[in-house]
């Protein structure tokens, strides 16, 4: 049954959650052109031309990673996680009884400004390894934490890295009269006007593409 679980898990849920994460990284680049020419240059610098994209190259390419943890930061795939206490626990005065539900709030943590300073603007320079190293390990958790992690993570990380390759190397991402603005204001849950908590952050974002190569 926990097999049979894992595989449900893997097959289903990494894919709706796959294809959304990519549809808000392409939003923020349109909307982020220095970031997306910045990922442009790093992947004519690792890649270049060249037909086949391999592991290496994809290892190599540590900006573009720092932009799929910045959007999963954005726009986590899931806003909250929910944990049953296998155990009683008391953490920090608060006691917890053997089979309690705990919720830990993802999209909170993630728009927390003491973390986060100015947490509504895209920037993946939150993700340097240096700026990661600074931070308590459970201030990101997309992917959720401990033995009931996402079973596909390092997979989803370089689904996400090749097809952004060959996507940003082919294309300018272009805003248009219909780009939402991503909006300063804080509402509901610290959503904004480009996300919502009960679209499964699914919601369309119209933009334009246009060759590289015309």
């Amino acid at each position: 049954m926990e097999l049979a679980g894992q595989c449900f898990l893997f097959l289903i849920a990494g894919y709706e959650t796959s294809a959304s994460t990519l549809q808000f990284a392409l939003f923020a680049l349109t909307t982020n052109p220095t970031a997306q020419e910045e990922a442009y240059r790093e992947i004519m610098e690792v890649v270049g031309h060249k037909e086949i994209v391999t592991y290496k190259d994809l290892s190599d390419m540590h900006y573009l990673e720092q932009i799929m943890m910045e959007t999963l930061r954005m726009y986590p795939p899931a806003p909250r996680f929910d944990r049953e206490c296998s155990s009683p626990i008391t953490v920090n005065h608060i006691h917890f009884e053997q089979n309690s539900i705990v919720s830990i709030p993802v999209f909170a943590i993630h728009y927390n400004p003491k973390i986060y300073p100015n947490p509504h603007k895209f920037d993946p320079m939150r993700f340097t390894r240096e700026a990661v190293t600074e931070r308590n390990r459970l201030a990101f958790i997309p992917f959720g934490y401990g033995p009931r992690n996402c079973l596909g993570r390092r997979f989803a990380v370089f689904e996400f890295k090749l097809t952004l390759t060959y996507l940003i190397r082919t294309y300018q991402f272009i805003p248009t009269n219909e780009t939402p603005v991503r909006s300063s204001s804080r509402t509901e849950y610290g959503r904004d006007d480009t996300t919502s908590e009960t679209d499964n952050n699914t919601s369309r974002k119209e933009i334009e593409l246009k060759s590289r190569y015309e």
